[in-house]
């Protein structure tokens, strides 16, 4: 009995994942991701507002470094599926 349900709820789990995204879903999903952006990128400029801008490279590269080893990492569980 609990093999016919989990195999009813893999197919169902399947046919959702094959269709294609609704469009009104993503435009609300990319709003919400450029907002997010926008709030993270104007509260650190305001937050590094007061630093001497000598200083501020270390922060770019820091970013790009943190941004190295996340792609990294999502190549790496990538490989593993």
């Amino acid at each position: 009995m609990a093999t016919a349900a989990t195999a009813t709820a893999t197919a169902s789990v399947h046919a959702k994942l094959e269709k294609s995204p609704n469009k009104i879903g993503m435009l609300v999903f990319a709003v919400i991701l450029v907002s997010g952006v926008g709030y993270a990128a104007i509260n650190l400029l305001s937050d590094l507002s007061g630093v001497r801008t000598a200083s501020t490279f270390a922060y770019l590269l820091l970013g790009v470094a943190l941004l190295t080893a996340l792609d990294d990492a999502l190549a790496a569980i990538a490989e593993e599926k």
